[in-house]
């Protein structure tokens, strides 16, 4: 197991690292990837970070989110790859990741799924966060701490615990969270950014999600869905659907909850659950992963192929 000063002292070893986290990137992925750069002075190093997806609007008051590049604009030939909040490759790049398929890759990561196959990795499945494991680190190197960092790994913490409401808040958790809010975080602008902050397209795609949401197994599953010609319709974007899986747990009784996003050649579909429901073996099932309260997937099709395939699949775990 790599320990923290192991992986501090790799980082600090490289002048050029490539920083990068999944596709569909969230609050945890960006604040512990700006969290890190910051606090290991990435910029000085001269690191790069890099997403496939652009970055959600909601997420742009995170300082240093204008330094993270499209993978072609990257200027550089790195001399190591670090993965952050996944394992996987697959998560990370369709394509462009093979570029660099002969350089060392590390990860920092608390995914329950994570199959991590590079040279180092530091991975808590217990941490509530990937920005919980970063501030750690930063804690145990005694880096010099900065409004920056505390900002970014904050808004990471409270993102992944749902403002500390979830099964992952612990002790550790919180307690890191109140030392990074003694650097001056604003509560109000992190409440806003991150849970009240929905574009008009991801209002209407909220609406079609309600107006689509479906019920079976006696009202223990609760499925909802919006359509590829619904989101052209309301001109979403990806950020749009976030947060959405979350509305099919509302109702009392439900200990299953799944929501399907429609594109034009795949649907991804999220996975939320109650009462020891492993969503993480639900979605390896599918070829995805997560958390075991907490994951997702992507199957090629379409809806109509996708729903009786993860209905079938979430009915076979909940009778076991």
């Amino acid at each position: 197991m790599t320990t923290y000063k192991q992986m501090t002292s790799l980082l600090l070893g490289y002048d050029n690292l490539l920083l990068t986290a999944h596709h569909d990137p969230d609050a945890d992925c960006i604040g512990s990837m700006l969290g890190l750069y910051h606090l290991w002075g990435g910029k000085q190093l001269g690191w790069v970070m890099t997403l496939e997806d652009k970055v959600p609007p909601n997420l742009n008051y995170l300082p240093g989110v204008k330094d993270i590049l499209h993978p072609a604009d990257v200027p550089v030939q790195p001399r190591a790859v670090l993965f952050l909040d996944c394992g996987e490759p697959s998560r990370v790049s369709r394509g462009w990741l093979d570029a660099y398929k002969d350089l060392p890759f590390y990860c920092i990561d608390h995914h329950v799924s994570n199959e991590f196959m590079g040279e180092m990795a530091v991975v808590e499945q217990d941490a509530s966060s990937t920005g919980e494991i970063v501030a750690a680190m930063g804690e145990a190197a005694n880096l010099p701490l900065t409004i920056e960092a505390a900002l970014c790994l904050y808004s990471a913490i409270i993102s992944d615990t749902g403002c500390f409401r979830y099964e992952n808040t612990t002790p550790r958790a919180m307690e890191i969270a109140a030392r990074l809010l003694r650097f001056g975080v604003d509560l109000e602008q992190v409440r806003i950014r991150l849970f009240e902050s929905r574009t008009p397209s991801g209002i209407a795609v909220l609406q079609a999600a309600f107006s689509n949401m479906q019920f079976t197994a006696d009202g223990k599953i609760c499925y909802s869905f919006v359509r590829f010609e619904e989101a052209q319709a309301a001109n979403a974007a990806m950020a749009d659907f976030h947060n959405i899986a979350n509305y099919t747990l509302l109702r009392a009784g439900v200990i299953i909850g799944l929501f399907f996003e429609e594109y034009s050649d795949y649907v991804k579909v999220s996975l939320r659950s109650r009462h020891g429901l492993r969503m993480d073996q639900l979605a390896q099932t599918l070829g995805g992963g997560g958390h075991m309260r907490a994951a997702g997937c992507r199957l090629n099709g379409g809806l109509d192929a996708a729903l009786p395939r993860v209905l079938d699949a979430a009915l076979k775990i909940m009778q076991n």
